[in-house]
């Protein structure tokens, strides 16, 4: 190698070298001031992330910061000098290292890139060469500009390491996420705010519930902001909830909107809410068109809401909108119903049509000065209770246009059928009429009446009668007997009945022609029927009763004292008993029947009546039996046919319970109603019987009357009947055992009038008046000791109810010792009268004996004498005691006076509080109505804006729902507690008691019990609107419930209460006022006649 190349080689690798020590000088700086800008620019950009939370929106600024960062410093310290040092090949870098070099690299390095074999090139690298032996590379490119970005980067490292050693883990995940977020999600959590439902479409007057969420950070208050159309944004502050969320209503929106929310520098999307206007439904028209059955025409109504219907009803409804709707139906329980649109003048002719106009109107010139209707209809046919509700599907759902209206299948109710006359059972002589009228009524059509009767427990006779509001028909009883012998045709049942005959057609069975005979009977029903149901009325008997016989008893004689109504007690009761227990057996085939002929539910019953027939059977053949030992059969064929009658009557007993304890009840009908035919053929007896005793015909006659009395007494246990009560149970027993007292005191006071009656007529009593005074004496100590029992009851019970019955019993009770004292004293003084009259007698017999062979003359004179003897004893006994048994009634009838007062105070009292109640009632009615129509028109007010409020709160509503079912039942408790008063009070004080009965019916009548349970169920289910029209009716009533009562306390005031007996009491004063004038009036004439 040459001396010239080796120079060019030595220089062009020193240059080589210092440009290689420069570069690496900028690329250090670039390194480390590049690590430098990223750290830096990421720590910043991690809090600013911390702070006010990654948004994509900042996350991307930051990341964009660093790429800028990065190619401008790449720009600035990289690129742009190493792109001068090669361009100038590193010659200004070594001339400014030393002032020596003077332009020999600048001038090298040109004639080298013009001619690389220019000769001098080696003289210019020698020349060069010697000045760079003086400047070594270090002065070029110092040392420390490499070392301090190495020192720079080492820092850097230890930085990192640092932070990511130290640092919390969210500044890491967040750094992370700065650089590799892109590539992983989930190293931080995104700072946004979550709205919903964001953007939505809403009904007119809808409410938007919004519900937002911050993520990525947490604050306390977030704000929203919202405007209408372009007006200026409003702004709402939110607190949070306590499940991190804050929620907010926009109430009733019915403009279109737009809304976002801010918070912490952070801002939701901004949505927008759309408003769409439902159709609203102007009124709904119905028409109904009934099954053939019913008879009734098609029928429209107007402003349906809740709609009815006997099953199969076709309904047609019409429904009147003010806009068309998008898509809508008639929701029929859970099924959809195509809607037929119809316009104005169609439904306009169709209603002409329906109402019998075939001239149309003029519709255009009616409907263009009104708002323009749209009209659909659909139709269906009425199967079972559901619901129906008119929907249009409107942003993809179902928008209800009409509130869910009820559908209700009104079913054929069962008629509804009553004896207008007579209503009860009767007694009638053998050639009267009884007239029957049926009142039969439906809520659609009767179909049929039919009477069904048996005479004489016969075969079941059927007679249809006229469909009229009022269906009648005569019994002529004297062409309705038989004319045959009971006893002789009477079979001997040994194997049970045989099974009642099935009825018999519509025509009647023949009969003899002849009159009834006493004692006979009829046995009539009703039944009446309608599309589907039958009813069948109670059974209604008719006694065949002579007429000489009650003639007879209306005119007894005082000499009987109480006898007469005695008798006819004791005589009917085993028939009575024996009716009871046909006509219980009766009610029980009716129940079976309505049960589907299930009678296990009955057995119980049917045990109990097998039990009371078999007694009654034995009770019968112990009358027989003890009739036949007293050898009364011999004393008359009328005691031999009545003891006949009584064993054919036990006969019957028999099978009727054997049936019952099968039961079968159709089959003990008839054996019943066979028994008490016998037993009203003896009654009948008996009381001829009994009619001869109290005549007087015949002594055998009258002591055989008397012993069946007896025996009927001790059989039939009557005493015991009438004076030992039941138990009645409740809180009133002591009120109710008042009243038989009172009863029970009435019946003596009136039999101890018609003694002292007779005392004063006679001027003394015969033994059997004498005998009944006893009697009467014992059961006035027996009322004496019920009544001590009923005031120790009292006492031991608590309230002031309580006290006043013990008050009340413990006057009574010394006003009961005052009349038993005088009864004490009347029976003492009339023993004393008869020892007198029987010694005055025997005297006469004495004196008269030894003059037996007398003159005629003397012998007269002698009786005379003893006669006068006798009245003179007589009269003496009156001078000494001259009224002790009017004493008696006269204390008697003070007792019952005493009680009557008491009972009216109780009856004034009862009558207060029922009006007391009554008040408060109709004040309460009046707030809840008062209540109810607030609630209306609020509903009214909601639906005239587009929105469907019904007025109420599910709370409030079954709060008022809860108040109404109280009304019912507090109306209902104070009206039994009238009726009761009623039956307590009526036949007493008849004034207060028809007042108290007029006030009951009106209530009944108005049927407001039933209103208050149907508008309680109706408010309970949402429809106010459907209770309120009744809410008047519901005040009116009530207002007149507590009138009457008033009317009926204004009545009781100044009614005084009695008994039937105590109103003879007061004709008996009258009557003895009048004796005592006519005595005085007497006694005046003889003394003139005397002087």
């Amino acid at each position: 190698m040459s001396p010239s190349n080796s120079s060019i080689d030595r220089f062009g690798n020193y240059l080589h070298r210092a440009r290689r020590r420069e570069t690496w000088r900028h690329v250090l700086r670039f390194i480390a001031l590049l690590c430098l800008a990223m750290c830096t620019i990421t720590a910043v950009g991690t809090w600013a992330g911390l702070f006010r939370g990654f948004t994509p929106e900042l996350t991307m600024s930051i990341r964009v910061i660093l790429a800028v960062s990065t190619v401008l410093l790449c720009a600035i310290l990289l690129w742009r000098p190493i792109t001068s040092l090669r361009r100038d090949q590193g010659a200004a870098l070594v001339e400014g290292a030393d002032a020596a070099f003077n332009g020999r690299v600048r001038t090298y390095l040109d004639t080298r890139s013009r001619q690389q074999d220019q000769p001098f090139l080696s003289l210019l690298a020698r020349d060069a060469l010697s000045v760079a032996r003086r400047v070594p590379l270090e002065r070029i490119v110092p040392t420390a500009t490499l070392v301090w970005p190495l020192l720079l980067l080492l820092f850097m490292v230890g930085v990192l390491f640092g932070f990511r050693e130290l640092a919390p883990q969210t500044w890491q995940n967040a750094a992370l996420h700065i650089w590799w977020g892109w590539k992983n999600g989930e190293l931080v959590e995104p700072r946004t705010i979550a709205v919903r439902p964001g953007s939505i479409e809403l009904l007119a007057g809808e409410d938007l519930d919004l519900d937002i969420q911050l993520n990525g950070f947490r604050q306390n208050t977030v704000t929203l902001h919202a405007r209408s159309d372009d007006d200026e944004w409003q702004t709402t502050p939110i607190t949070q909830s306590p499940d991190q969320h804050f929620r907010f209503t926009l109430f009733r929106v019915n403009q279109p909107l737009e809304y976002y929310v801010s918070a912490a520098y952070t801002q939701s999307e901004t949505f927008a809410v759309s408003v769409i206007q439902p159709s609203r439904l102007e009124r709904i028209v119905a028409r109904f068109e009934y099954p053939e059955w019913t008879r009734l025409e098609p029928t429209i109504r107007e402003d349906v809401g809740d709609i009815s219907g006997v099953k199969n009803t076709r309904v047609t409804l019409e429904f009147v909108l003010d806009r068309p709707m998008q898509d809508g139906a008639l929701r029929l329980d859970d099924r959809l119903i195509a809607l037929q649109q119809i316009d104005a003048l169609d439904a306009a002719a169709t209603a002409h049509t329906e109402a019998g106009d075939p001239d149309l109107p003029d519709v255009p010139s009616q409907t263009n000065a009104r708002q323009p209707e749209y009209r659909y209809q659909a139709s269906f046919v009425i199967r079972n209770d559901t619901q129906y509700q008119l929907v249009d599907r409107m942003l993809e759902r179902e928008v209800a246009i009409s509130p869910e209206h009820a559908i209700i299948v009104r079913g054929d109710e069962a008629p509804d059928v009553k004896f207008v006359r007579p209503g009860r059972d009767v007694t009638a002589s053998p050639i009267e009429e009884v007239h029957i009228s049926i009142q039969a009524v439906d809520d659609f059509a009767v179909e049929s009446i039919e009477l069904l009767y048996s005479v004489n427990a016969g075969d079941w006779q059927s007679v249809m009668l006229p469909v009229e509001e009022l269906a009648e028909h005569v019994f002529y009883l004297e062409s309705m007997g038989s004319g045959d012998d009971l006893l002789a045709d009477m079979p001997v049942i040994e194997d049970g009945p045989s099974p009642t005959p099935e009825l018999q057609g519509i025509e009647p069975l023949a009969l003899a022609g002849l009159p009834m005979h006493p004692g006979d009977l009829i046995s009539y029903y009703v039944r009446v029927r309608d599309h589907d149901s039958v009813t069948e009325t109670d059974m209604m008997l008719v006694d065949v009763r002579p007429f000489e016989r009650r003639f007879s008893e209306g005119q007894g004689g005082a000499g009987g004292g109480g006898g007469g109504s005695g008798a006819a007690n004791e005589g009917s009761e085993i028939s009575r008993r024996q009716k009871e227990i046909l006509m219980a057996t009766w009610n029980l085939l009716r129940a079976s029947e309505a049960a589907g002929g299930e009678t296990m539910a009955q057995e119980d019953n049917a045990r109990l009546l097998a039990e009371l027939q078999r007694t009654l059977a034995e009770q019968a053949r112990t009358l027989a039996d003890r009739s036949e030992a007293r050898e009364l059969v011999e004393q008359g064929e009328e005691i031999r046919q009545f003891v006949d009658y009584l064993r054919a009557a036990a006969v019957q007993m028999e099978p009727s319970a054997r049936s019952l304890d099968e039961m079968a009840f159709s089959e003990a009908i008839q054996p019943q109603q066979k028994a008490l035919q016998l037993l009203q053929r003896a009654e009948a007896l008996f009381a001829d019987i009994r009619m001869t005793q109290q005549q007087g015909q015949g002594g055998g006659g009258q002591q055989a009357g008397k012993d069946m009395a007896e025996m009927f007494e001790l059989e039939m246990d009557l005493e015991r009947n009438q004076y030992e009560q039941p138990d009645r149970g409740g809180n009133n027993a002591g009120g109710e055992q008042l009243d038989d007292i009172f009863e029970q005191l009435a019946e003596l006071a009136r039999r101890q009038q018609a003694l002292a009656d007779a005392e004063r007529q006679r001027r003394e009593l015969t033994r059997e008046e004498q005998w009944q005074q006893q009697q009467l004496r014992r059961e006035l100590e027996q009322l004496q000791r019920d009544l001590e029992q009923l005031q120790q009851e009292a006492s031991q019970a608590e309230g002031a109810e309580a006290r006043a019955l013990e008050q009340a019993a413990s006057e009574l009770s010394e006003q009961l010792q005052r009349a038993e004292e005088a009864l004490e004293e009347s029976t003492e003084s009339a023993q004393q009268a008869n020892l007198q009259n029987d010694s005055t007698s025997a005297e006469g017999g004495e004196n008269s004996g030894p003059e037996e062979g007398d003159s005629g003359s003397d012998g007269n004179g002698t009786a005379d004498a003893a006669t006068a003897d006798s009245r003179d004893a007589s009269e003496q006994n009156d001078m000494s005691d001259p009224s002790s048994a009017q004493a008696a009634s006269e204390a008697l009838r003070d007792a019952l006076r005493g009680l009557g007062e008491q009972r009216s105070r109780e009856l004034q009292d009862g009558i207060d509080a029922a009006l007391a109640t009554a008040e408060k009632l109709l004040d309460e009615q009046r707030d809840v109505e008062e209540e109810l129509r607030d609630a209306v028109d609020r509903a009214v007010r909601s639906r005239e804006s587009g929105l469907f409020n019904s007025g109420m709160t599910r709370e409030q509503m079954g709060e008022l729902s809860r108040r109404k079912r109280d009304l019912q039942t507090e109306l209902e408790s104070v009206r039994q507690d009238v009726d009761a008063l009623q039956q307590r009070f009526g036949e007493h004080a008849p004034d207060t008691g028809e007042a108290l009965e007029q006030a009951i019916e009106r209530l009944d009548e108005s049927r407001v019990v039933e209103m208050l349970g149907i508008a309680s169920d109706a408010i309970s289910n949402g429809s106010i609107a459907t209770a309120l029209p009744g809410e008047s009716l519901v005040t009116n009533a009530m207002r007149e419930w507590r009138d009457r009562l008033s009317e009926a306390r204004d009545a009781a005031a100044d009614e005084q209460l009695q008994s039937q007996d105590n109103r003879d009491l007061q004709v008996a004063d009258a009557l003895d006022q009048l004796q005592n004038l006519r005595e005085l009036l007497t006694g005046g004439q003889q003394g003139q006649q005397v002087d």
